[in-house]
C-alpha cells in the first residue's frame, strides 16, 4: 500500500469568514510556527500555575534582519501571521479591531490546532473558551499530585503531562478536500 499524495486532501490554510467573504488565512513557515506555538504554551502554563523555566531563553522572531519588538511591531506581526491577506483585509475595510481578531485566531490555530481555532473564533474571543479548548480544568492532574494529593513546583519544561501535552491533544487537524 503505498501513501497518497497529502497535497490530493490536506487543507493547510485556515479559511475565516467576515462579511460574507471567506479569507484565507496561509500556513506559517517554520520559525513563525515555532514561536507562536512557544508563545501560547507558555501562556497557557502561566494560566495553569505552571512556572516557566527562568533559565530558557524565549524565541526569537525576526522581521527583515531584525527581531520582534512587542510595542512597536504589531502591526509586522499581523502581517507576517498573515501573509498576503493582511493586506486584503485591510483593502475590504476590515476594521483594525477584526484584524486583530484574525491574527489572534490565527495564532491559536498555529499553535492548538483548528478545532481549538473555531472555538475561539465562535466564542467572538472569550478566553474563558480558549481555556477550555487549550487546557481544561478537567485534564487529569499530574503523577505527582495523583500520588500525593499535592500540586508539584514543576516547570513548563519538567511537564509531561500539563501543556504541552494539553497542547497537542488539540493540534490534530482533520484532512479535507479543499473546495
Amino acid at each position: 500500500m503505498a501513501f497518497n499524495d497529502l497535497a490530493e486532501y490536506f487543507d493547510d490554510q485556515l479559511h475565516l469568514p467576515i462579511n460574507g467573504v471567506v479569507y484565507d488565512i496561509p500556513s506559517p513557515d517554520h520559525e513563525l510556527g515555532l514561536w507562536v506555538t512557544e508563545l501560547l504554551s507558555a501562556g497557557v502554563s502561566i494560566r495553569q500555575g505552571i512556572a516557566l523555566d527562568p533559565d530558557r531563553k524565549a524565541p526569537k522572531l525576526r522581521f527583515e534582519g531584525s527581531e520582534y519588538d512587542d510595542d512597536s511591531d504589531e502591526a509586522k506581526l499581523y502581517q507576517r501571521l498573515l501573509g498576503s491577506t493582511y493586506g486584503k483585509l485591510r483593502a475590504d475595510g476590515v476594521s483594525w479591531p477584526m484584524i486583530k481578531f484574525v491574527a489572534e485566531v490565527t495564532m491559536v490555530w498555529i499553535a492548538a490546532g483548528e478545532a481549538a481555532a473555531e472555538a475561539h473564533w465562535n466564542a467572538g474571543g472569550d478566553p474563558k473558551a480558549l481555556a477550555a479548548v487549550l487546557a481544561p480544568e478537567s485534564a487529569p492532574a499530574n503523577r505527582e499530585t495523583r500520588r500525593h494529593g499535592t500540586e508539584s513546583t514543576r516547570t513548563a519544561t519538567e511537564s509531561t503531562t500539563g501543556t504541552r501535552a494539553s497542547m497537542r491533544a488539540t493540534t490534530s487537524r482533520s484532512p479535507r478536500k479543499r473546495a
